[in-house]
C-alpha cells in the first residue's frame, strides 16, 4: 500500500513512493482536497518462478493482498486499489486510521481585527493566531503557524505546527 500523503508512519506498513522528490518528514497533519488520492496499492500477484540450488524450477509464491487501514471521509474506487478524500480540509493519522476532516480554511494570521471566531466545523488556519485572539471551534483545528497568548476553546483535536506561547 502506497501512502500518497506520507501521513501514516512507516512502522504501520505503508510504503512511500521513492520517486517523490518532496519528502515530508512531518506527518502531523496535511491539507487534503476532495478527490485527492490518499492511499494507493498494487494488487498482489504471483512471484516469478526461480531455481533452487540444484537447478530445479521453483514456482513463484502467491502474493498477499494488503488491506487498507480504516479511513474516515474517504472512498475506495471501483477497482479497489485506491482511496480518495471525500472532503476539502486536512488529514491526519490516529489510532491506526486516517481521518480526512472537512475544514473551513482561513488564509493568513488571526489577530484582534479578526474579532471572535466561532466555527461549527473544523478549522484550518494558514498562519499564526496572534495575541489576545479568541476562537471557538466545535471540532478539530489545525494551525500552520504558532499560537500566541490567545483564548481557544476546541471541541476536537488541536494541531499546531509552530508552537504555543501561553497566556496567564
Amino acid at each position: 500500500v502506497e501512502d500518497k500523503l506520507r501521513i501514516v508512519p512507516p512502522e504501520h506498513g505503508m510504503v512511500w513512493n521513492p520517486d517523490d522528490v518532496a519528502v515530508k518528514k512531518n506527518r502531523f497533519y496535511l491539507p487534503v482536497r476532495k478527490k485527492q488520492v490518499l492511499l494507493h496499492k498494487k494488487p498482489a500477484t504471483t512471484g516469478k518462478a526461480g531455481l533452487d540450488i540444484y537447478g530445479r524450477i521453483v514456482p513463484g509464491i502467491e502474493g498477499i493482498d494488503l488491506s487498507f487501514p480504516k479511513v474516515f471521509n474517504g472512498k475506495i474506487d471501483k477497482s479497489g486499489v485506491q482511496i480518495s478524500s471525500d472532503v476539502n480540509g486536512f488529514g491526519y493519522f490516529k489510532d491506526n486510521a486516517i481521518y480526512a476532516v472537512e475544514a473551513e480554511k482561513m488564509d493568513g494570521d488571526v489577530d484582534l481585527e479578526s474579532e471572535t471566531i466561532k466555527c461549527e466545523q473544523a478549522l484550518h488556519i494558514q498562519g499564526d493566531v496572534l495575541s489576545d485572539s479568541t476562537i471557538y471551534c466545535e471540532s478539530d483545528m489545525a494551525i500552520d503557524g504558532s499560537i500566541y497568548r490567545s483564548d481557544l476553546k476546541i471541541g476536537g483535536s488541536l494541531f499546531c505546527r509552530g508552537g504555543i506561547d501561553g497566556k496567564d
